[in-house]
């Protein structure tokens, strides 16, 4: 899985970047001049208005248009959410948003009330891998039951204790496992399970050793990390730095090949304890009903393009939350949400 679905977000970086930069192929040797006709002119002329006219954003919303959020306040879903509605406003961009939470039933609930939508113009959902992989899990929707406008960005996974964890570092609480101590992890759905389950098949351990208690939100699982029941909470760092700046968590494993940045950089990763390279990518982004009119589509994909190329949302998100820069719009989005969700059913075989 680690590899497939990392394979994933590398192709979308790399789409993203030469997308958003616009870069072009050059060469050493200046190409051979063409001559060119008035007749050709005219031709790519006319070719170029009749591309230009159908990207046009020629709609704009005339109320609030609604973000369905799949995790409860505070979640990884929500961050983002939110994240999104501040950038746009600093951008410029005027529409009023307003988050409405549907989580219940670990995200059934806004699984189906967008992709029940009828015509709704004002409607757009945050939609994650984790959201993918609750869906094929529940064998309810899935990526073709939508519209994808967006990836605006990718995680990894950090494991976390509070300062007052009795465990030195995660080996310890490996070795207290094996030796009878029950050491519990909580966290919530989509990728964090597989990340606890990846987690135990490199420490040799059973989930009876070390059981995984599942929340509705990763903001619901740090909670009961601050309550002291559980001793660890895997999470995205858009979820756990404000807890870590404060003091009141401390990270014990960083899920990827390299450190962290500040203020995650204290943690060591799982293959410099002896675990393994572990890792399991989280993307973001956003979709809309399938049922949408193509102006509205259009002036979605434009808002969203303006965000992923404004150095407001690389300083405010994804450096801020040491995400990676997973930028696609569009079909483009749409592929790669499909092709993340395809390699996901392969897996499950």
């Amino acid at each position: 899985m680690k590899k497939a679905i990392a394979t994933l977000l590398m192709l979308g970086l790399t789409v993203s970047m030469v997308s958003g930069c616009g870069s072009k192929e050059t060469t050493s040797e200046p190409a051979a001049a063409e001559e060119t006709t008035t007749e050709d002119t005219a031709d790519a002329e006319d070719s170029g208005e009749e591309e230009a006219a159908e990207t046009a954003v020629t709609w704009a919303p005339e109320k609030s248009v609604s973000i369905v959020c799949l995790s409860a306040s505070g979640g990884g879903s929500d961050i983002n959410t939110r994240a999104v509605i501040d950038t746009f406003k600093e951008i410029g961009i005027d529409t009023d948003f307003v988050v409405d939470y549907k989580n219940d039933g670990g995200g059934a609930v806004g699984w189906q009330y967008v992709a029940d939508a009828k015509k709704d113009d004002y409607l757009l959902m945050c939609y994650g891998f984790g959201d993918v992989i609750n869906q094929v899990d529940a064998d309810m929707f899935g990526v073709d039951s939508y519209k994808a406008v967006a990836v605006v960005s990718a995680e990894q996974e950090v494991l976390l204790s509070t300062p007052q964890c009795k465990y030195e570092d995660f080996n310890a609480a490996v070795e207290a496992a094996k030796a009878g101590t029950v050491v519990t992890i909580a966290g919530s759905g989509g990728v964090d399970p597989i990340t606890y389950q990846k987690v135990i098949a490199a420490a040799g351990l059973t989930e009876d050793q070390m059981p995984y208690v599942q929340h509705n939100s990763t903001g619901e699982a740090i909670v009961t990390m601050l309550g002291n029941h559980a001793d660890f909470v895997v999470a995205k760092p858009s979820s756990c730095i404000s807890y870590v700046e404060s003091g009141e968590l401390v990270p014990y494993v960083a899920f990827q090949s390299e450190h962290f940045a500040a203020p995650l950089d204290t943690a060591p990763t799982a293959e410099e304890l002896g675990l393994g390279d572990i890792e399991s990518p989280m993307w973001r982004g956003f979709a809309v009903p399938k049922t949408i009119s193509d102006e509205a589509y259009a002036y979605y994909c434009d808002i969203f393009q303006q965000l992923v190329d404004s150095p407001e949302w690389t300083a405010e998100y994804v450096d801020k939350y040491a995400a990676s820069p997973v930028f696609l719009i569009g079909q483009e989005a749409q592929d790669y949400m499909q092709a993340s969700e395809d390699d996901y059913r392969e897996l499950k075989k």
